[in-house]
C-alpha cells in the first residue's frame, strides 16, 4: 500500500483537494487496483477518535472522494490522505462484517472486555508479583476497537472507532447519534481478542490501573 500524505493540522482543509489530485497523477500506477481517502478526526468530547474511509476505483474521482469524505467529518479533522492499494492487498472494506445490531455489538464487546480483563490479571500475576496488592482496585484498560460501514444513497463508508474500553456503554451509544446525518448504519467489525501486551502498569495509593495492548485472531496469525 502505498499512503500519501494531503492535509494535516496546520493548512486550510481544502489544499487536501488540490493536493489529491496531484497525488493521483503522481502515485496511481497500473498496478494500483484500489485507492481510499482516510480522514482521520478526534472526537474526544464524545469519548472517541475516528477514521472514515471512502474507497474507489479511478484515479479522476479522488478529488471528489475527499470532498465526500470530508462531508463525513465527525469531530476536529487532524489528517488526511490518500491511500493506493495494489490487486493483491486488502483494504478497510475487506473485513468480517454483521448486520448492525446495538446489542449483539455491545455483548460482542462484554464478551472481548472478559476475556481481556482475564489475560490482563494473568499477565500481572506472573510477571509483577511484587507490584500488585490485592487490596487495591484493579482497572484493566485498552483501545476500543469497532469498525462500522455508513450507507449513503448509493455510497457506503468504512467509520472506524477507537476509544478508551472503560467508555466502552457510552461510546456505543454516541456513535449512532453521531452519524445519524451522515447515513445509516449497516454493517459492523469488533475484532475478537486472542492475545495481550502489557503496555503498563499505574499505582496509586487505593488503585492500580493496568494498560493493555490487545491482539485481535487475525492479528495473532489464526484464522477468522
Amino acid at each position: 500500500m502505498i499512503k500519501v500524505d494531503l492535509w494535516e493540522t496546520d493548512g486550510m482543509l481544502d489544499e487536501a483537494l488540490t493536493r489529491s489530485a496531484i497525488a493521483a497523477k503522481k502515485f496511481w500506477h497500473k498496478d494500483t487496483a484500489k485507492a481510499c481517502i482516510e480522514l482521520l478526526a478526534f472526537n474526544f468530547d464524545r469519548g472517541y477518535r475516528c477514521h472514515v474511509y471512502t474507497c474507489f476505483a479511478k484515479p479522476e474521482q479522488t478529488k471528489d472522494m475527499v470532498d465526500k469524505t470530508l462531508g463525513m467529518l465527525v469531530g476536529n479533522p487532524k489528517w488526511i490522505g490518500l491511500l493506493l492499494y495494489a490487486r493483491d492487498e486488502k483494504g478497510p472494506f475487506d473485513e468480517p462484517w454483521e448486520s448492525y445490531d446495538e446489542q449483539k455489538l455491545r455483548d460482542k464487546v462484554r464478551k472481548n472486555d472478559k476475556k481481556t480483563t482475564s489475560l490482563a490479571l494473568k499477565l500481572i500475576q506472573e510477571r509483577e508479583k511484587s507490584t500488585v496488592n490485592e487490596e487495591k482496585d484493579v482497572t484493566i484498560e485498552y483501545d476500543l476497537d469497532i469498525k462500522y460501514v455508513i450507507q449513503r444513497g448509493e455510497d457506503r463508508y468504512v467509520f472506524w472507532v477507537l476509544g478508551s474500553s472503560l467508555f466502552a456503554d457510552t461510546i456505543i451509544q454516541n456513535v449512532p447519534e453521531d452519524t445519524a446525518e451522515l447515513g445509516r448504519l449497516i454493517e459492523y467489525c469488533v475484532p475478537v481478542v486472542e492475545d495481550i501486551d502489557l503496555v503498563d502498569i499505574i499505582e496509586e495509593e487505593h488503585s492500580i490501573t493496568v494498560r493493555v495492548e490487545v491482539k485481535s485472531q487475525q492479528e495473532s496469525g489464526k484464522d477468522l
